[in-house]
């Protein structure tokens, strides 16, 4: 329940096509497959890769496991393959222009995108609510996903929808007695963050 008042979830629902919340769950799936069927596990995380690029190096974080990077295997494939600094198809000329700026500038994408607004809790830790009670047990796991989430964003224009990709680390060291409290605060965060449709 607490992940789902959390950072960027009313971009999900919004828009289902999203690549995040199926590449998440796949990363997730091998996370908790890993230590029993751990072949499995990294045809899952394959299986990750293949949808988003991201989800193979965050399952190797959830599982704490380097087996899990075996999933960057199609990341590559495809990296080497595609046309280098390709557009989408369909753009208007103004958002083509920009994408093109940013495939040619990935290192000052955060100075023209993040750095007004990095003071601003709303955007950066709000979002998490309840989730952040998960900071009373940190470990390394969680520490290295929330580093790997975050710097995510320096060198792409989103911000929730990116470093939501801690979460399940977050949900997963939130202690019992912290989730009715939890919740209220997911809730009330929920309400004031999700207005201001911050991606």
């Amino acid at each position: 329940m607490l992940c789902l008042l959390g950072p960027a979830v009313w971009f999900w629902w919004r828009y289902p096509v999203n690549v995040d919340v199926l590449g998440m769950l796949f990363a997730v799936g091998a996370a908790i497959t890993a230590p029993v069927y751990p072949v499995y596990a990294v045809g899952l995380a394959i299986i990750a890769g293949c949808i988003n690029e991201k989800a193979p190096v965050f399952a190797a974080i959830y599982a704490w496991n380097p087996y899990m990077l075996a999933g960057l295997i199609p990341v590559a494939i495809r990296y080497f393959t595609a046309p280098v600094g390709t557009v989408p198809n369909g753009m208007t000329d103004e958002c083509e222009e920009e994408v093109k700026w940013v495939l040619a500038n990935p290192l000052k994408i955060f100075g023209r995108f993040h750095r007004e607004t990095l003071s601003d809790a709303f955007k950066w830790v709000l979002p998490w609510g309840g989730l952040l009670f998960a900071l009373y047990a940190p470990s390394w796991p969680l520490v290295v996903g929330l580093v790997a989430a975050y710097g995510l964003c320096l060198v792409a224009t989103d911000s929730q929808r990116l470093y939501v990709w801690a979460m399940p680390l977050m949900a997963a060291a939130v202690a019992p007695e912290y989730i009715g409290f939890g919740l209220l605060l997911s809730w009330f965060l929920y309400r004031k963050t999700a207005i201001m449709r911050y991606v």
